[in-house]
């Protein structure tokens, strides 16, 4: 089977759900789009019919792209779609079932008349595609949405028409924005609030190119005007609320009128190259549908697994009252197919006061904070979660975690939860949940994030989940190694990561544990090749290095490998750094020291021979004092 599957398009008809998407029969890369579909009755099941779209009309030849259904009344289904004409333009298209006593809809017919909407006047022919779902104003006229690029901006075209098929464009865009350019795949839907639905708002939701990720904003229709207003204007995309956090593109939304609720479709492209693609023969999913609506504060949208998702489970494990040290790792052994499963876990935090501060620079780049900070890193609270897709040796695994941030107590400020954060109020409950879907190769998690994982090791059935905590507000300053020495697995996690150290390292560097156990690498020191001055050390080994979990002494003396740009790359080992020695390593200097300062909160011992004494005063001034008094260190250290 050769399925390129994107863009879904759902719809509830005469008890029977219909999935259309846009779809490549003859290879497994993009090109040569029609529309498939599929039919079931709960949203999990799927049956695959014939195509209910081909590329047939001069209006359609070069591609039948994406667009949505709407049921008109009465009760008679249609699909306004993009089609990709003989001149290459992006027109707007509709077609009809053949029979409407078919609750398949298997057979759809054009007419002669499409297009019915062309890119006129100031319309880019190469950036107007996506109708969205019809809906009826006031007025008694149809409306739709198409995605556009008008002068820059990203916007969603309004058109009104009273039949479904002679459209008028309205004068102005329903919304447009010059923070981002084309807006492809727009919907636009009221959310209501869990509850006697008093709290409505409304979504516009669009998707970027230039990131490949779904966005939305909340806000109001002022019908009068024919026009979304936001509840907050913001400049930058990258501070638009998201639908998901991974690989999650596309989305489109439906009202299931069976059990009156939102259901939300995306599509998950995975990360494979064209090469695994076609050697597969198949690329890109749809992703496990979700229940979708207006949180109580009326600021965010929340998601939830539909309910149907619970009827796979089976051979089901409950375990409680399970206590995660620092540095811990507790494995679900009772798992008989842990490649597949769907895992609830609560956490119940402690020491919230120590919760670092949130910077907001991070809001505009979480997935760079993640890189830096990851899941083998201890901060103030967390993180802590799962590991999934974990191998025996842990040398592969996927980390769902959490780690919880201080933002500002000033009273009145709007803390929203975008960019990969998630804003909650712990205080009184000091309880946090996380839900996980594991359908290998592809991660769901609540909150929202969809990743596609393609492990090497971990393919096995049997590869495991393993709950763990590396929480640094449970962890004693001092000797007091994370983990603990009886702490098996966390033992077998460093290990590990120190075997992939020396593996990255291609210049004869060697990994030295001094004074240690063979397991315990909570003390290193990186030792050039040769006689311990001047070998070849570079950069290169370095960030990997830095990444072990627990790492408190890095002994660097003599490496004339290392500059600041190698000191700069270091990562999450910053957090748990005790010690540094950069004695002699004269390609270091105030820049790259002042960046490891700023980033290593419990550094209380610097050895600098032979460093500049002119820089000392600036360097000392950015020690972090907090940490350095709690661990009884001062600045003659």
């Amino acid at each position: 089977m050769t399925l390129p599957l994107l863009k879904p398009g759902p719809m509830y008809y005469k008890g029977i759900y219909h999935l259309f998407y846009q779809y490549n029969p003859n290879g497994s890369l993009w090109g040569n789009i029609i529309w498939g579909h599929s039919v079931s009755t709960d949203l999990i099941n799927w049956i695959r019919l014939e195509p209910a779209l081909d590329r047939t009309t001069p209006s359609d030849n070069n591609g039948c792209w994406s667009g949505s259904a709407t049921i008109l009344a009465p009760d008679s289904p249609v699909i306004l779609y993009t089609g990709s004409d003989s001149s290459n333009r992006q027109v707007q298209n509709i077609a009809f079932p053949v029979n409407l006593t078919d609750p398949y809809l298997t057979k759809w017919t054009k007419p002669a008349y499409n297009p019915l909407i062309e890119p006129v006047g100031d319309l880019n022919s190469s950036e107007f595609r996506d109708p969205t779902t019809g809906w009826v104003g006031k007025d008694n006229l149809w409306r739709i949405a198409i995605g556009a690029e008008l002068q820059g901006k990203g916007a969603a075209i309004l058109y009104k028409s009273k039949d479904f098929v002679n459209w008028v464009r309205a004068k102005d865009p329903l919304h447009s924005s010059s923070a981002s350019g084309m807006w492809e795949c727009p919907d636009f839907y009221p959310a209501v609030a869990e509850g006697d639905g008093s709290e409505t708002k409304y979504v516009l939701k669009m998707s970027l190119t230039e990131t490949g990720m779904d966005y939305y904003m909340l806000g109001k229709y002022e019908e009068e005007r024919d026009a979304f207003v936001p509840d907050n204007v913001v400049d930058d995309y990258r501070l638009w609320a998201r639908i998901d956090f991974g690989k999650f593109y596309a989305s489109k939304s439906f009202f299931d009128p069976q059990k009156h609720r939102r259901v939300l479709y995306g599509w998950s492209s995975e990360s494979d190259s064209a090469s695994d693609d076609v050697a597969k023969g198949w690329a890109g999913i749809h992703t496990i549908p979700r229940t979708i609506w207006l949180d109580n504060s009326g600021k965010q949208l929340l998601q939830w697994p539909i309910e149907e998702v619970e009827s796979l489970r089976k051979d089901e494990v409950h375990l409680q009252d399970i206590e995660l040290n620092t540095g811990a790792v507790f494995e679900v052994k009772e798992l008989k197919e842990a490649s597949q499963a769907d895992v609830e876990a609560e956490f119940e935090l402690y020491n919230l006061e120590r919760a670092e501060p949130l910077d907001p620079n991070w809001l505009l780049d979480p997935q760079k904070l993640c890189e830096e900070q990851s899941a083998s890193a201890p901060g103030g609270v967390g993180p802590f979660g799962l590991l999934l897709l974990a191998s025996d040796d842990l040398v592969e695994h996927t980390a769902v975690y959490f780690k919880v941030y201080r933002s500002s107590s000033r009273p009145g400020l709007y803390k929203p939860a975008y960019g990969g954060f998630l804003d909650v109020h712990l205080q009184k409950e000091r309880k946090i949940s996380l839900r996980t879907l594991r359908c290998c190769p592809v991660v769901l998690e609540r909150a929202t994030l969809t990743e596609a994982v393609l492990p090497n090791r971990a393919r096995e059935p049997r590869s495991n989940v393993r709950g763990f905590g590396r929480d640094r507000s449970l962890e004693r300053y001092g000797s007091e190694r994370c983990g603990g020495r009886g702490d098996r697995k966390g033992e077998e996690f460093r290990e590990a990561v120190a075997r992939e150290v020396q593996d990255n390292d291609g210049y004869g560097a060697r990994v030295h544990r001094r004074g240690v156990p063979e397991a315990e690498v909570a003390l290193l020191e990186v030792v050039p090749r040769g006689d311990g001055f001047g070998g070849p050390i570079t950069k290169k080994c370095l960030p990997a290095v830095m990444q072990l979990p627990c790492l408190e002494d890095l002994a660097l003396a003599g490496c004339l490998g290392i500059n600041d740009q190698a000191l700069l790359s270091l990562k999450q080992g910053c957090m748990s750094l005790g010690v540094l020695d950069v004695s002699n390593c004269q390609h270091v200097t105030h820049l790259g020291l002042s960046s490891i300062l700023s980033r290593a909160p419990g550094l209380c011992q610097l050895n600098l021979v032979y460093f500049c004494p002119l820089l000392l005063c600036s360097l000392l001034n950015l020690w972090p004092a907090a940490y350095r008094n709690s661990r009884n260190c001062s600045q003659s250290d």
